[in-house]
């Protein structure tokens, strides 16, 4: 992760929510993710997705990119349509005088 910290995850888990994880599993018998790109912080909030399947604590506006990164990164189907949805219900809640929030949504789009 950015700063180079190190973080443990169960490969068991991590291979139940991506193929990606899977095959180097299967291929290596070990596990090393390269997430240099994402915050400590984000991908410690992917790991407790990945253990409880549920993202209403973790998914918001600060970290969609984020986790939308990482779902594609890592093929984790069942948080790429979280992501989705989310993205969605941001869509549905903009109003007209949003101009900030229309930025951001398109920027994500």
């Amino acid at each position: 992760v950015k700063g180079g910290a190190i973080l443990k995850g169960n490969s068991m888990i991590l291979s139940f929510n991506s193929p990606i994880v899977m095959r180097q599993v299967s291929g290596t018998g070990s596990l090393d993710l390269d997430l240099a790109e994402f915050s400590e912080e984000a991908v410690r909030s992917f790991l407790n997705c990945c253990y409880t399947g549920d993202t209403s604590e973790q998914l918001s506006k600060e970290s969609f990119r984020d986790f939308n990164k990482i779902a594609v990164a890592l093929n984790v189907g069942w948080l790429r349509t979280s992501c989705s949805k989310f993205y969605g219900e941001m869509c549905n809640t903009l109003d007209n005088d949003s101009l900030e929030e229309a930025q951001f949504l398109c920027g994500e789009a």
